[in-house]
């Protein structure tokens, strides 16, 4: 019967973009099996580890350029993405929190604090322009990766 529900458990929940990962899955993670293992060596409990995944969505623009480099050189690492306008994109972000499920509550984070978090990442770069608006980028360029970074 437990199996049952922890299976049900990992299966994704697309309402509120909630999704629920076992350790065990196909994509496993290294983070929950090392807190598992580090917890039952501590307490002698064999707790279950999940993932537990927040998905939020959030519009942007911004310009691909770095004062580092020439205009021209910027032309030749950004092409079009580098035009003094800019342009926008749609992105997604996924938040996820690995650990032991407590006993006590039966989470391994309180959705609460994860939505709250996202919240607040929503208000500073929803409708923004990230180069202008967010001071994370203002001597780096708004590429994907310093994005994640700074996520």
């Amino acid at each position: 019967k437990r199996e049952e529900v922890l299976a049900r458990a990992a299966s994704h929940d697309t309402l509120n973009g909630n999704r629920l990962r076992r350790s065990d899955d196909p994509q496993p993670r290294n983070t929950p099996l090392l807190l598992n293992r580090k917890r039952k060596a501590e307490t002698g409990e064999n707790l279950p580890c999940v993932t537990v995944t927040r998905r939020a969505t959030f519009s942007a623009a911004h310009r691909l350029y770095s004062r580092k480099l020439s205009t021209e050189e910027n032309e030749k690492w950004f092409g079009k993405c580098c035009r003094a306008n800019g342009h926008g994109h749609n992105y997604a972000v996924e938040v996820s929190v690995s650990g032991p499920v407590d006993p006590v509550t039966g989470m391994v984070i309180p959705m609460a604090r994860l939505k709250g978090a996202l919240e607040q990442l929503m208000a500073d770069f929803d409708h923004k322009n990230l180069d202008h608006d967010v001071p994370d980028f203002h001597d780096v360029p708004s590429t994907m990766e310093n994005i994640a970074v700074v996520v």
